[in-house]
Formats: C-alpha cells, structure tokens, sequence
C-alpha cells in the first residue's frame, strides 16, 4: 500500500487545474487570502452543477492536496480542495450529475462501474465523506513545495498543502466541481439519461 509508483510523464497543466477523490487538510485563511491577492490560478469554466461521486474504496498513491478556485463562465467562484493522484483505483464506482431542463424539469447522467482506474488523477473537491487512513503524510506542509504528486501539482506559496505517499478511502461519498486524467479507464462501465434527480447519494 505505501510503495509509490515512478511519476509517470505527465500531461496535466497542474497549475492551471482546479482540481477527486480523498480528502486533505487546507487552512481556509489562506485560501482567502489567496483569493483576495488573485493568487490561485484558475481553470476551465465548470457546469453549474457538481458531480457527485461514490465508491466502496478508493486506494492512492502518491497524493497531494492543496486549495485553489474554480469558476463558471457567468463569473461564480467555487473554492475547493485540489486532491491529486499519481495513481487511483476505485470500487464500485458511481458518478451522477443532474442538470435542470426546460419542460422535463431536470435530467441525470448517471455512469457505473465496478472498477476505475487512474493515472495523474485530479479532481476539485467541495465535500467528501468516508473514513481516511494516510500513509506517510505529511500535513500543513506549504502547499507549493508539494513533492509526492502527480508532475507540477502543488498550489500557491504560503498556503496549507498536505502529502501523503499513499491513502486509502472507505465509503467515500463526494462532491466536486471538476476531474482530469491522464488515464481514466472505467471497466465494464455503464451511463444512463434519467428524467428526473437520481443523483449517487
């Protein structure tokens, strides 16, 4: 569980991706502080609905976490923790997204499947519940001296990071305003439109 993998070459633009899946301490004074001097650089504009995410475990190696900001296109700022991975698994995995539509009222893309697998995973987390064990961690660490994670993921000078060479998650439930991969493979996956709010939790 604690052996972590060689960095793969990665293709990410971390510094530009808000950015699933476990969780970190962050100090949120520093964020704001962050915030106010427009520090955090700031991703892709996201969908103004969160996915929301579940899985019985989810195993990482080479972790970090680190808070950063992401934004829709109308100007709405989501402060969130980027957790990334150099690599994840993921059990019995669920993600949903509900959208509202004229006349139907509201409609979910919900996809499945018993295993994921990830290489430089990161996602931009604004909850997550389950029960967290760390391996080798390290928290409260200056976030932009983070060195366990994926190539260049690590935040802003002066705020709260935390590193851990390897984490696993039970139960986890989550919420998050964005992911990106390097490789994401969802195996024996399935994804339905439902009229309606059919949401993973």
């Amino acid at each position: 569980m604690t052996d972590v993998p060689e960095r793969p070459a990665g293709r990410i633009r971390w510094r530009r991706f808000l950015g699933i899946f476990a969780a970190g301490a962050i100090g949120a004074g520093g964020i704001m502080v962050a915030i106010a001097q427009e520090a955090l650089a700031v991703s892709f504009a996201v969908a103004g609905t969160p996915l929301k995410t579940t899985a019985d475990q989810l195993n990482g190696y080479g972790f970090v976490a680190y808070g950063a900001i992401d934004h829709e296109i109308n100007g709405r700022l989501h402060p969130v923790l980027v957790n990334a991975f150099r690599r994840a698994t993921l059990d019995n995995f669920c993600q949903s997204v509900t959208t509202p539509v004229p006349i139907l009222g509201s409609v979910t893309l919900r996809t499945t499947a018993p295993h994921v697998y990830a290489e430089n995973l990161g996602v931009d987390v604004e909850l997550i519940l389950g029960t967290v064990t760390y391996h080798d961690v390290e928290i409260n660490r200056d976030a932009s001296t983070l060195t366990d994670g994926p190539p260049g993921a690590r935040g802003v000078p002066g705020t709260s990071g935390t590193q851990a060479a390897a984490v696993n998650v039970k139960d986890l439930r989550q919420i998050a305003w964005a992911t990106v991969a390097d490789t994401l493979r969802l195996s024996d996956s399935k994804t339905i439109v439902l009229i309606g709010n059919h949401p993973c939790f």
